[in-house]
């Protein structure tokens, strides 16, 4: 069961021959919490946009990552979303509560309720979603769930994670 999923990293695709060490300036003064091995892995497959708030700081992505490593019931699944295929990294049991939530984005959750914009594919809802190149997937820091329009970096996340 998943809890109120409230902070959620906004990720984009990653940035040509960037500075592992650059990560950090997306987790402002709290830093992320990776390792250099980490973080230069991670430079590969994504970059983290900046969230301005410092509960997103302070080693929470790396916690949760660390979690979903552990999480041996991790899967890789799929779902379409209007005409997007969505792709997950996600626990099999949270799966269909989960898609739920995504699928409810646009009409369920103000501002109040999910601490950042979450730019998500296909806009109905007030100025929170938004469609473009820039954000392509989110991490689900509470729950440990990942979720993507881009089957490319799901997949290498998923290996990196050692999720099948």
């Amino acid at each position: 069961m998943i809890t109120d999923p409230i902070r959620i990293q906004r990720i984009e695709k990653p940035r040509p021959n960037m500075n592992p060490k650059a990560i950090e300036l997306s987790f402002g003064g709290g830093g992320s919490g990776l390792s250099e091995q980490a973080q230069e892995a991670l430079n590969q497959i994504m970059s983290f946009d900046y969230m301005g708030q410092a509960e997103y700081e302070f080693g929470a992505v790396a916690d949760c990552l660390h979690r979903m490593q552990e999480d041996k019931t991790n899967k890789l699944m799929s779902f379409k979303l209007k005409n997007h295929t969505i792709h997950m990294i996600v626990c099999p049991k949270d799966y269909q509560e989960y898609v739920g939530f995504v699928q409810g984005l646009n009409k369920t959750y103000t501002s109040a309720q999910v601490r950042e914009s979450l730019q998500v594919p296909d806009k109905t809802g007030p100025g929170r979603i938004v469609l473009g190149d820039r954000i392509v997937a989110w991490l689900d820091i509470q729950n440990d769930v990942f979720f993507s329009t881009d089957e490319t970096m799901t997949k290498a996340l998923a290996e990196l994670l050692g999720v099948t």
